[in-house]
């Protein structure tokens, strides 16, 4: 529903130009997001996992605390695109893999930026050797339930095949995925936790 949040967190702006917006997230940065989800990821009960559905389809569900963790991350908006494109760095501020974010074109608010994510993703292998699509089940249970409708399936599909032919080339050049000046700056986020508690706190990235 209009107004009501699925997931919220105060991410980092590290780039916000005419042609891109890039926001970092970090472990520790806290948010909120779907007791559902929440559940799932501590107990692993898939059970809980496709409650989740149902309960969007519903436009009933509760948010509660959660703390983002294991992965820092990248994320690339590039104008209305129907998708966005992490690069999610691990231990030793490595990359350890792409993924591609189906989801409805941001719009800016008075807050900051707002979208609605299309279950399906694309993941990429760092050294680009293999790709995967993750998630297919989940989106066709939403295009069931009629979360997704017919015309936002068109534009996924569009963008399935945009992805595939356009973005996959593009990963690891200088192009507008490029992550080496970017990866720089989360890299130096991560390299002491003293000093990132204090930025995340200066810079409002906890929601209390």
């Amino acid at each position: 529903p209009v107004g009501h949040e699925l997931v919220a967190r105060r991410d980092r702006v590290i780039r916000d130009d005419d042609d891109r917006l890039v926001l970092a997230c970090w472990p520790g940065v806290i948010g909120l997001a779907p007791t559902t989800w929440i559940e799932w990821l501590e107990t692993g009960n898939e059970r809980i996992r496709n409650q989740a559905g149902p309960n969007l389809a519903a436009g009933e569900w509760e948010l509660a605390r959660w703390t983002w963790r294991d992965n820092a991350r990248l994320r690339v908006y590039l104008g209305d695109s129907w998708f966005s494109v992490d690069l999610l760095f691990g231990p030793g501020h490595m990359l350890n893999r792409w993924s591609v974010n189906f989801e409805v074109p941001y719009r800016r608010t008075s807050i900051g930026v707002d979208t609605f994510d299309l279950f399906v993703d694309l993941v990429v292998q760092p050294d680009l050797s293999s790709y995967r699509w993750k998630d297919e089940r989940e989106y066709a249970h939403a295009r069931r339930l009629g979360v997704i409708p017919a015309n936002v399936h068109e534009r996924v599909r569009d963008a399935r095949e945009q992805a595939v032919a356009e973005i996959l080339p593009d990963f690891g050049q200088q192009g507008a995925y490029a992550h080496g000046d970017l990866s720089n700056r989360i890299q130096a986020l991560f390299e002491n936790g003293v000093q990132l508690r204090a930025l995340a706190g200066a810079h409002g990235s906890e929601i209390v």
